[in-house]
């Protein structure tokens, strides 16, 4: 549901499932580019994921002290992917991160949110998540256009909003 193609360039920032990071960079491959924002010492899983998928996912540092922070230098991407545990931020920091990620994004390019976790169990106990309609405000307030919800499978919802060109 998130769209790339081969030969886009996408960034991703949060805590995605290191599988997901791999499966995008499948998709753009070499002639493409993805980025993923982590902390150092939470990169073994994605390097892991990435090498057993023979796969390319460069990796930048996040920006220390603002869970609700990209890369100041992230420009042009074609895709910006946030899987970040949105609830956990106040509603400054969660606007602070989406703004910054139409800032990331190329004239054009599209914002992507993930919200929620799969169940890990059969009667697991799903995290508490945002609810859509305060997501796609988000999307919105940030300048977003054509603000939607993709859809939702088990436990974990698309939302994605284009940026002006």
């Amino acid at each position: 549901m998130i769209g790339a193609r081969a030969g886009t360039r996408v960034l991703v920032a949060g805590s995605p499932l290191p599988g997901v990071v791999a499966e995008v960079a499948g998709v753009t491959g070499l002639n493409g580019q993805t980025l993923l924002v982590v902390p150092p010492d939470a990169r073994e899983p994605y390097e892991r994921a990435a090498a057993e998928a023979g796969v390319l996912v460069e990796m930048t540092d996040a920006p220390a002290g603002d869970a609700a922070a990209l890369p100041p230098d992230a420009r042009d991407y074609d895709v910006v992917v946030l899987h970040h545990d949105l609830v956990a931020l106040d509603d400054a920091a969660r606007q602070r991160l989406v703004a910054a990620a139409f800032d990331a994004a190329r004239p054009g390019g599209r914002v992507v949110i993930i919200e929620g976790r799969p169940a890990t169990r059969w009667f697991g106990r799903r995290e508490p998540t945002l609810p859509g309609p305060a997501i796609l405000s988000l999307l919105q307030t940030a300048g977003g256009l054509a603000v939607r919800e993709l859809g939702s499978a088990d436990g974990v919802s698309y939302y994605e909003a284009r940026k002006a060109r």
